[in-house]
């Protein structure tokens, strides 16, 4: 049992340690240095960590998601765009959100929320957005490799069952809602591993705009060529792979 324990903690430590992450408060080049008891910057907080910016900054996972979903919210609440691609890459500059993180569980289903309201799709987008950030919040990291459930598939049933109003004593929409992140999930294993949030998201949500135009009339307007700007910032881009990869 120790031993399984163990090997849950390396492959989750592994997953932290492979992040490309920017610090929140300047902007810095974060690194893992050695186990200390760090003080947060924002909160005041101390606590054993190693993420540590060049610059000196530490600031705790707590305060970073908060601040994380304090700008998912109010991005997609002020965004008038109707390409949700350009919606979540507007999003993912943002220095709380890192290479591969569980923000974008959250992120994928937001900005689709946004873009359906503003093609005309009816909803209470404060509402959806909550709830798209509770629910994205159920899904742990690395869920993709340990469960064979990528979050950001999940994300886009997160979306589809908000709008549809979809819960599990549904009929009908409970069908399309399984069936949507069924299709996302079999575009995004047709790929292969390493796992990629970048690459991963993107996959999803072009599965779901088509999606939701064939099933619920709304176009939602998609990029016509996504190029991924992350490859030099990812150790496991899969490159020529990659639909989004331009070198």
């Amino acid at each position: 049992t120790n031993v399984r324990r163990q090997n849950v903690v390396d492959i989750m430590q592994s997953i932290r340690n492979d992040l490309d992450v920017h610090c929140p408060e300047c902007g810095g080049k974060v690194t893992l240095s050695l186990l200390e008891n760090r003080v947060c910057v924002r909160c005041g907080k101390e606590s054993m960590d190693r993420e540590v910016c060049e610059n000196g900054h530490h600031v705790c996972d707590a305060c970073r998601k908060k601040a994380a979903n304090r700008m998912i919210m109010g991005h997609c609440n002020e965004s008038r765009s109707k390409d949700p691609i350009v919606i979540l890459s507007e999003m993912m500059r943002d220095n709380n959100i890192r290479m591969h993180d569980l923000e974008h569980h959250i992120m994928v289903a937001s900005a689709l929320i946004a873009a359906y309201r503003n093609c005309g799709g009816e909803i209470d987008i404060d509402s959806a957005l909550r709830d798209a950030q509770k629910r994205g919040s159920w899904f742990p990291g690395g869920i993709c490799g340990l469960c064979g459930t990528c979050g950001a598939a999940a994300s886009c049933g997160i979306f589809y069952s908000i709008v549809t109003g979809t819960t599990p004593h549904s009929s009908g929409s409970w069908s399309d809602t399984n069936m949507l992140v069924s299709k996302c999930l079999a575009k995004i294993a047709s790929i292969d591993g390493p796992r990629c949030c970048k690459r991963n998201s993107f996959i999803a949500i072009q599965e779901t705009t088509d999606y939701v135009k064939e099933k619920l009339g709304i176009v939602l307007e998609t990029s016509s060529d996504v190029v991924c700007g992350y490859s030099d910032r990812n150790d496991e881009c899969v490159k020529g792979r990659c639909p989004f990869y331009r070198g």
